[in-house]
């Protein structure tokens, strides 16, 4: 689980099932595997995404509300909900 609140986050990599990014402005996200694991990236409130978001596993799923933006490409993800 990582959370983050209210930030500038250069680039960022992780191994988490579920990561959730409020009101955070950055560029890249990738998102290792996980042990088999579902995982799920949430991103909320006016969260800014410039780069790309990569699930390397290809079964990630995003969750966006729609104040977000993500300027980017989008990979290895298997569902996206607004």
């Amino acid at each position: 689980l990582l959370e983050a609140t209210n930030g500038t986050i250069e680039d960022l990599e992780v191994t988490s099932s579920d990561i959730t990014l409020q009101d955070v402005n950055l560029n890249n996200i990738t998102i290792n595997v996980n042990k088999g694991k579902k995982q799920t990236l949430y991103l909320k409130g006016k969260s800014l995404v410039k780069g790309n978001i990569n699930f390397i596993s290809g079964k990630g799923f995003i969750v966006k509300r729609s104040n977000v933006q993500i300027k980017g490409e989008i990979t290895g993800v298997m569902a996206k909900s607004e």
